[in-house]
């Protein structure tokens, strides 16, 4: 009989301790798929923050490029003389003066060795490229810029026909280009990009200076002011080349921390592209 009820006992045991090791097993089991799935979880909202991060740099340069167009001469530095910019208050001239850009050989069919004319509906087109559609603006009786896509640096005039609806571009003069290119006119260099996935908007930051250049009987370079603004307001440094020889090289990266800094953002809309959406002149 004692036998038996140390069998029991036995047996009872057997089944204590594989009860035991199977709430072993599971508990295991389960913290260890609780591991695995914040480690995942972590994982993957790390990847999402650095792809907010990561910008294609064609979209930059493309983007940047609608922004900055023609800034090295002094008509089309309209984001350069405004603090705060957004696309409902940007001057609808300057929108037309900024589209001139994407005039082109392709887009022309009656070209001559000094005029031709654009269809009004193809160059609101150009417009709505940076700003939108639908964006609002107004069409210049008149107004003179650099050609650089059509009548190679030459200054044109481009007059609007509204009976026509068309814009009558006349080649007025070639441009006047100085033989000495070692000191450009301004000086920029993209320091961040990144896109906010919140708000679906992509920001392009740029440090710039600018130049002004006298020069001497022998046209060298003879004195060289920087500017932080391209209305010569703030000067940040002064150049004097005593040695009667042209400056071979000019070292940007002495004066960005001076420089001014502007950042341009643009909204990605509905049909999948950016467009214009503010830009600021940080302080």
């Amino acid at each position: 009989m004692k036998q038996k009820e140390k069998k029991k006992k036995d047996m009872g045991d057997d089944y204590s301790n594989f009860a035991l090791r199977l709430v072993l097993v599971c508990t295991i089991l389960i913290l260890g798929s609780s591991i695995i799935f914040s480690f995942r979880n972590n994982f993957i909202n790390n990847n999402n923050e650095k792809e907010d991060k990561v910008v294609d740099q064609e979209l930059i340069d493309k983007l940047y490029g609608y922004v900055t167009y023609g800034r090295e001469f002094q008509e089309m530095r309209y984001f350069y003389v405004n603090n705060s910019l957004t696309s409902d208050i940007f001057d609808g001239g300057e929108k037309v003066k900024y589209a001139f850009q994407f005039v082109n050989k392709d887009n022309i069919s009656d070209l001559t060795s000094d005029s031709f004319t654009i269809d009004g509906k193809l160059y609101e087109s150009f417009i709505e490229t940076i700003f939108g559609e639908n964006t609002t603006y107004y069409n210049l009786d008149e107004f003179e810029i650099v050609s650089t896509n059509v009548f190679e640096n030459s200054v044109v005039n481009v007059k609007y026909d509204p009976d026509s609806d068309k814009y009558l571009v006349t080649k007025i003069r070639d441009l006047t280009v100085r033989n000495d290119n070692t000191i450009q006119p301004f000086y920029s260099k993209i320091v961040d990009s990144s896109i906010n996935k919140a708000d679906n908007t992509l920001s392009v930051t740029e440090k710039i200076f600018f130049t002004r250049i006298d020069y001497d009987d022998n046209n060298n370079v003879k004195l060289i002011r920087i500017y932080k603004d391209c209305l010569d307001q703030n000067l940040i440094a002064e150049i004097n080349n005593n040695t009667g020889n042209q400056i071979e090289e000019f070292n940007m990266e002495n004066y960005l921390d001076k420089a001014m800094t502007v950042t341009y953002t643009f909204k990605l809309s509905d049909d999948g592209n950016y467009y214009f959406d503010n830009s600021k002149i940080e302080e």
